[in-house]
């Protein structure tokens, strides 16, 4: 009867451990020299691939289910927030994705976007500073903590002086 008693607690602990989600699982802080930006990620996201040309990394989770993609560059077409989100939505909807939110932050000049692709979240930011932009898109599996993750990115994410 103890045994099944610990296997149930086990499995209980597993469950609560899994809703907390990445958020006990640490973080990491990824920092790009070439733009000058950071963002902190969930520690179980691993880096698959910086870029030739340093301007942003891929990393993505062991099971393959959960993908970041961080970028940085030059805003050499000037284009405002307004037409980075409306392009961002487009994009999705291109790709099949369902729009789900998008909105614009003059104050901090950044802007937002969410989408569902199947049973998949994304989240999209952007942020600028003179001449230079910023984005991530953050791709996981729909999750009670996804909300979560994803205002501690937009928290930390941020051009560096």
């Amino acid at each position: 009867m103890k045994k099944i008693y610990f296997s149930m607690g086990g499995a209980l602990a597993l469950l609560l451990f899994l809703t907390a989600g990445a958020l006990a699982l640490g973080w990491n802080v990824y920092e790009n020299g070439r733009f000058g930006y950071r963002i902190e990620y969930p520690a179980l996201l691993e880096v698959l691939q910086e870029s030739e040309n340093g301007d942003g990394v891929i990393l993505r989770s062991s099971d393959g289910r959960s993908e970041l993609t961080v970028w940085g560059g030059y805003n050499v077409l000037e284009e405002s927030m307004d037409g980075i989100l409306e392009a961002s939505q487009e994009a999705a909807l291109e790709r099949g994705w369902k729009v789900l939110d998008g909105s614009v932050d003059l104050a901090e000049d950044s802007c937002s976007v969410s989408y569902r692709d199947g049973n998949s979240l994304v989240a999209e930011r952007h942020i600028m500073k003179g001449d230079v932009v910023a984005g991530f898109i953050m791709r996981s599996p729909e999750a009670e903590d996804f909300d979560t993750l994803i205002e501690r990115m937009t928290a930390s994410f941020r051009l560096l002086d």
